[in-house]
């Protein structure tokens, strides 16, 4: 009962459906509806050789279908989801419900975790940005829980709004409102994707028409046998893992064209990273393994600015572009961790006292890998030859991507981004 003032720069509103933040405003309407049909969902242990831990398990039957999804396979927890009556579930009755759906198919139903009933509630907030405040998570949309995705999408929504907010808080940001305007620029659609894909979903699991039954149960299935890409294109576009934002609508997306021809294949900018095995170049000592996440995450909430350098060398006097990185990265300091990635081949250990960043303690930023795999994944090609910087943010979304003739590019975008030191900072 107890009541405190507070006063803040700005306010999250990361407080659910009935969001108070979102209430407090009338502009936020909660556009969307509510479904008339109870559900349910239940996470469960499930000891059956028709259900397995690979793959979803559909059981079309008469007044809505029920669905197993897998959880862990090493508890053999599966979720259940689907229409019930309008009455508070328990384990019995869940069970009695399974029966009778499943027969003559027996399903033995054991430990739940949760079995909570729910009405399904299609939603995303005509905002997620009024000035000073911001929704982000439940409070900014809800959706079926087909896909598992709610708290995917609001995890995602967070890390996209914090590093934008801890710019600016931090004066770090040249344009405050252009930053956080990208915000809703980049979130708002994938909520309203997220939301129109689980109700499809939702609408394929749940109705019992001679068309949607149609679809789901002979059209589907032979479009997924013979057109495994559209298998896996559904996929992506219900469990969102195959998420980009465009340069077309996000204003700190870099718009860069490059001019290398048909053979391009360089990274896009607005694309989520690719991940990789590298090794750690470390004077005297073996070398280390280490996954590029593992790099972005040590980097403490700054941009990651990448130098692919193919096989052309981590030292100045073989490569002029190390100066180029060491002279962006002097500007940036409080933004930015550079790092070097190369050829194993390229690397001798003749190089090692002549390396950037060894003055500094940094030899933890420059890496190798033995094969081309993430200079692949990153879209440097060998038989193009040119060497490539791209500018991971911390949320792991690419901000730019250029080659290196185009180096003055990504300098002026980050003039337009982010707040360049002092030369006596």
């Amino acid at each position: 009962g107890k009541e405190e003032e507070i006063i803040c720069s700005y306010l999250v509103g990361c407080d659910g459906v009935h969001s108070s933040v979102r209430k407090g405003k009338d502009d936020w309407i909660f556009e969307g509806r509510t479904l008339n049909s109870s559900w349910v969902v239940a996470d469960l242990n499930i000891d059956h050789e028709l259900v397995k831990d690979d793959q979803v398990t559909l059981f079309a039957a008469a007044g809505g279908h029920i669905a197993i999804l897998p959880l862990d396979s090493r508890k053999n927890t599966f979720r259940i989801i689907g229409r019930v009556p309008d009455e508070h579930i328990t384990l019995d009755k869940l069970q009695k419900l399974i029966d009778k759906k499943t027969a003559p198919i027996k399903l033995v139903l054991t430990d739940p975790v949760w079995i909570a009933n729910f009405k399904v509630s299609e939603r995303v907030a005509n905002k997620y940005r009024m000035g000073r405040a911001f929704l982000a998570g439940d409070a900014a949309h809800c959706h079926s829980p087909v896909g598992g995705q709610g708290m995917n999408l609001g995890i995602q929504d967070a890390h996209n709004l914090a590093f934008k907010l801890a710019l600016v808080i931090r004066n770090r940001a040249i344009n405050p409102d252009k930053l956080l305007n990208s915000y809703e620029q980049e979130r708002l659609s994938v909520g309203k994707n997220v939301v129109y894909g689980t109700s499809f979903a939702t609408k394929l699991l749940s109705d019992s028409d001679f068309i949607t039954a149609f679809l789901r149960t002979s059209v589907a299935p032979f479009l997924f046998h013979f057109f495994p890409q559209l298998a896996f294109n559904f996929q992506t576009n219900l469990f969102q893992t195959d998420l980009k934002y465009f340069p077309e609508t996000s204003d700190i997306i870099h718009k860069y064209i490059p001019h290398s021809g048909p053979k391009n294949k360089l990274i896009k900018a607005g694309l989520y990273a690719p991940d990789g095995l590298l090794k750690k170049v470390i004077p005297h000592k073996i070398h280390d393994r280490i996954t590029l996440f593992d790099v972005f995450r040590s980097t403490t909430l700054k941009h990651t600015l990448i130098l692919f350098t193919l096989t052309k060398g981590v030292t100045a006097d073989r490569n002029p572009l190390i100066n180029t990185l060491l002279e962006i990265y002097s500007g940036y300091k409080n933004t930015i961790t550079p790092i070097i990635i190369s050829y194993q081949g390229s690397v001798q250990t003749a190089d090692m006292p002549f390396m950037p960043f060894l003055e500094e303690g940094r030899e933890q930023h420059i890496f190798i890998e033995s094969k081309f795999e993430l200079h692949e994944k990153y879209g440097i090609m060998k038989e193009i030859g040119q060497q490539a910087f791209v500018l991971v943010r911390p949320d792991l979304y690419i901000a730019s991507a250029v080659f290196e003739n185009d180096v003055d590019k990504l300098k002026a975008f980050l003039k337009g981004y982010l707040v360049k030191l002092d030369r006596h900072s």
